[in-house]
């Protein structure tokens, strides 16, 4: 594959890679694609390299990115609470200090780079990216594996900059007050040692639900696979004999509460609630 067709498949699938350079990454995937290349489909072997080769470059830029986010967040939560404090005008000077404290540890921790490393891609991403038939052409495989890459590659680097600047952050404060002091001084109705938890983990969740959306704002064409739904086979089993009709069918595969699509236009199913995209621990291989 030469690297001009490359391209012209990582534009096609650019709206679902958020914030990559697919102009940088063409000759990554195009040499990864090569070096894989074992000329026949569903050429697993290709598409592996290429996952491997886009997920370091999208880690790198999702810890870059979770890194800013999280600082920036914790900077703010301090600012606001150390300018509450000091309006109410009966605070000690020590809580004062501490959110000044967090905001500087916040601020340096935010110019020093990610120092989290890639830990590669796992099993589960080689799957999806082989699950990805959009386009079964080789320029559509790397593209469909190069998305894979750096979209997970960027979420896990994302969520593991956001822990780590947070552990970063609680070490510099504790070191600079002392541990003491974060228990016993109380910063709107708790300790300072309690706020900076609860600080640490609204930092944290918000970075993910930050990076989930980008995610989920982009489009997806990769099948879901689900547990069948035996009460409704049993149901369409028993249509003929209860003289069911098309809609009422229809209206049985609908999740609660949502309404039956009229008879011939195209639905899909909702995605569960609970679903979520992006976890804090390492993912098992």
């Amino acid at each position: 594959m030469d690297e001009p067709t490359a391209n012209t498949a990582l534009r096609a699938m650019a709206h679902r890679m958020p914030h990559a350079d697919v102009d940088a990454l063409t000759p990554v995937v195009t040499r990864a694609w090569n070096t894989g290349y074992g000329g026949s489909p569903p050429w697993a072997a290709a598409m592996r390299a290429v996952v491997d080769a886009t997920y370091g470059p999208g880690y790198r830029h999702g810890a870059a990115a979770g890194r800013d986010f999280t600082a920036g967040y914790v900077i703010r939560e301090a600012v606001a609470t150390r300018d509450r404090l000091t309006a109410a005008g009966n605070a000690l000077p020590v809580a004062v200090r501490i959110m000044d404290t967090i905001a500087q540890a916040a601020t340096v921790a935010s110019r020093t780079p990610p120092t989290v490393r890639s830990p590669g891609p796992s099993r589960a991403d080689y799957d999806v990216a082989l699950g990805d038939y959009n386009d079964e052409s080789q320029p559509g495989r790397a593209a469909a594996a190069a998305r894979t890459g750096w979209s997970h590659g960027r979420a896990q680097g994302h969520a593991d900059a956001a822990w780590s600047l947070s552990a970063t952050i609680r070490q510099a404060v504790t070191r600079e007050v002392g541990e003491l002091a974060l228990r016993r001084v109380e910063v709107e109705g708790r300790s300072a040692r309690e706020w900076l938890n609860q600080l640490d983990a609204k930092a944290r969740y918000s970075a993910e639900a930050v990076e989930v959306s980008s995610i989920r704002s982009t489009q997806s064409v990769i099948h879901d696979f689900s547990v069948p739904d035996t009460a409704a086979v049993s149901q369409r089993q028993a249509a003929t004999s209860n003289g069911l009709t098309a809609a009422q069918l229809a209206g049985q595969d609908q999740a609660p509460g949502v309404a039956a699509a009229p008879a011939g236009s195209a639905t899909s199913r909702p995605r569960p609630a609970n679903t979520t995209t992006t976890s804090p621990t390492r993912r098992r291989r």
